[in-house]
């Protein structure tokens, strides 16, 4: 019997949240979806609520992803689990129902005026699936395509996944969490 390759610790830590994203996005496809809320609507935390949770109990579950196509979505998901190491935000299986939060996100490509454009919202939910913060923002690659999702490639989808993680650790950070 050949020996297993190894892995250093730091890459299999990586894998094993890149699994759990890419997992919980495959079998959370079978499971109902949050209906989606408007997206003009505020980002500012539900009036009256404390957020209140310590770092341990403090763990992110990314719903699946809507707008994008499938393998844009697991590209990201794998992304948002790298970006999650580097700002030491806790995700958790969205499968499992564990979370303390609910991610649940949005995802569009537009091309205009030369360009394409990835716009993304992210809405936290408490528990019982009240909107605690919203994250927005969007990525414009000087590229078009018939399908603009051909011009959204690994380097914009790691721009977005960065931008989202370092907008969460920060709400989390200004919320104790």
């Amino acid at each position: 019997m050949a020996p297993k390759p190894s892995m250093p610790p730091g890459m299999r830590a990586l894998a094993r949240r890149a699994m759990l994203v890419c997992l919980s996005l495959a079998v959370s496809a079978c499971i109902g979806t949050i209906p989606p809320l408007p997206i003009g609507t505020a980002a500012a935390p539900a009036a009256g609520r404390t957020i209140a949770a310590s770092a341990a109990e403090g763990r992110f579950a990314f719903a699946p992803l809507t707008g994008a196509p499938q393998p844009v979505a697991d590209r990201l998901a794998a992304a948002i689990a790298t970006a999650s190491l580097r700002h030491n935000v806790p995700l958790a299986s969205f499968a499992e129902g564990n979370a303390t939060y609910i991610v649940k996100g949005y995802l569009s490509a537009v091309t205009q005026a030369g360009a394409t454009r990835a716009i993304y919202v992210w809405d936290v939910l408490d528990g019982e699936r009240t909107r605690l913060n919203r994250i927005t923002g969007s990525v414009e690659v000087p590229v078009t395509a018939d399908n603009p999702w051909d011009a959204i490639g690994g380097a914009t989808l790691d721009r977005v996944a960065a931008e989202t993680i370092a907008a969460l650790a920060a709400w989390q950070a200004a919320n104790g969490i």
